[in-house]
């Protein structure tokens, strides 16, 4: 809950199996990899940079519609 321009982000952690919010480098990282001769045989997949979030969801990662990310942007 926000108090007063404070966002308690805990509740929201504790979803999350890595137990913290995910940072732009997070991205970045996944980003460098696909683009890498390392991922040379991955392809037709979907890779959610989430920290595991969907992994103990009921929500594929492809599933996140526009109605369940307004929800989660409402968190913020």
């Amino acid at each position: 809950m926000a108090k007063a321009g404070h966002i308690d982000w805990t509740p929201i952690r504790r979803r999350i199996p890595m137990g913290r919010l995910g940072q732009p480098e997070d991205v970045a990282d996944a980003v460098f990899f696909l683009a890498s001769s390392d991922a040379s045989y991955v392809n037709g997949s979907i890779l959610c940079v989430d920290g595991g979030w969907t992994l103990f969801s009921d929500a594929e990662c492809h599933e996140l519609d526009d109605e369940y990310l307004a929800e989660v942007a409402g968190w913020l």
